[in-house]
């Protein structure tokens, strides 16, 4: 699936158990790689929000295939320290049955913590809760904005103070997309700063009343959990992934279609095969 979102496209496709990918090309950053679609492998960046397979079940592809392809400009790929000493050893034990070396570039984060990326782009990266460690990313974007005490003056005004060598504007963070991977509603609750993201990739695994517990038992986001919250989601645009494959695309429009809230209703979407 294909989404143009202002001045960036999004390419992805997210169901619970079969693969999680969304992929940035303006940026050529990857979040979650799925089996790792071959457009991925244009990313110089890779988030992995965990390690389970529908969501990275094909880094060793995404690593074997970039040491061939790029070895004088490898990708970097993001995953969490918890994750060090058993995704080394693995790629070691792959590495091993093809009797061949891969170069790669993993950079280990401790979060909350914050990398910067090309040009005005940072990717802050945070805890959520999920059966396993797992973690989302916000991606800032770096831009001048004009001070509040200038404000509402005229462009003469401004241009003339700028002669005069006052500074106008400020360097402003822009909180542009946040995404959260696999997670409770823990994972909205410890970090309220995505609630305020333009754009949310938030998952919600389970949609009907008879899986409200499994949604606990298993670490994910059941579409009730998100109705209690609708008054705190100030989100222009969000984009609900990770739908149990319980549920057919045509199950999952009619009940979003019949059951969002007011609140909710204009500005959420399912991240589903327009």
């Amino acid at each position: 699936m294909k989404k143009v979102l202002e001045d960036f496209t999004v390419i992805g496709h997210s169901r619970s158990f079969d693969e999680t990918f969304f992929y940035f090309p303006n940026w050529r950053l990857a979040l979650d790689l799925g089996k790792c679609p071959r457009v991925c492998l244009k990313a110089d960046y890779l988030f992995l929000s965990h390690l389970h397979r529908d969501h990275a079940g094909g880094l060793w592809y995404f690593i074997a295939t970039q040491s061939i392809q790029r070895s004088n400009n490898l990708p970097t790929i993001f995953v969490a320290e918890v994750y060090r000493e058993k995704l080394l050893k693995a790629l070691e034990a792959l590495a091993a049955l093809e009797e061949r070396t891969y170069q790669f570039q993993i950079e280990f984060f401790q979060p909350p913590c914050q990398v910067s990326l090309k040009q005005d782009l940072e990717l802050f990266f945070f805890p959520v809760e999920h059966t396993v460690p797992a973690f989302g990313c916000t991606l800032y974007k770096k831009e001048r904005k004009l001070k509040p005490e200038f404000q509402g003056k005229r462009f003469q005004e401004i241009a003339e103070l700028e002669q005069q060598g006052v500074e106008v504007t400020e360097e402003k963070a822009v909180s542009l997309v946040s995404y959260l991977g696999d997670t409770t509603p823990k994972g909205l609750d410890e970090n309220p700063h995505v609630f305020e993201s333009k754009y949310l990739f938030l998952e919600c695994t389970f949609l009907t009343e008879e899986h409200r517990e499994l949604a606990r038992k298993t670490g994910h986001i059941h579409f009730q959990d998100i109705v209690e919250r609708k008054e705190r989601f100030q989100n222009e645009q969000i984009f609900l992934t990770h739908f149990s494959l319980r549920y057919s695309e045509e199950e999952i429009r009619f009940f979003l279609n019949t059951s969002l809230p007011e609140e909710l209703f204009e500005r959420v979407s399912p991240w589903l095969p327009s």
